[in-house]
């Protein structure tokens, strides 16, 4: 499983692993059919996230940027390139 490996690699916490398992797979998954051209399906895998989180996480995607962990250089920048770009494409507002 690539989550399991990239937690393991950023060495996080069993907590957090806990919390990225539970709240951000289909918010990820949303964002690459959003990506793939398959906005319907992306917006019920947002809507997914928004009802296993018990609220919205975040607004905007500046508050994403601001409280997650977005890894190594590296990883945050195909994160700040191709991840918020299909949250975009779904409606998620920049501020």
């Amino acid at each position: 499983m690539p989550t399991v490996r990239y937690c393991a690699r950023a060495g996080a916490t069993s907590e957090a692993f806990r919390n990225i398992k539970k709240h951000s797979r289909p918010i990820r998954v949303g964002a690459a059919y959003a990506l793939n051209g398959e906005v319907e399906r992306g917006a019920a895998e947002l809507a997914e996230h928004y009802r296993l989180s018990g609220r919205v996480w975040v607004s905007t995607i500046a508050d994403m940027k601001v409280t997650g962990y977005w890894g190594p250089p590296k990883i945050r920048k195909l994160f700040w390139t191709v991840y918020f770009a299909g949250l975009r494409k779904l409606g998620v507002p920049e501020e």
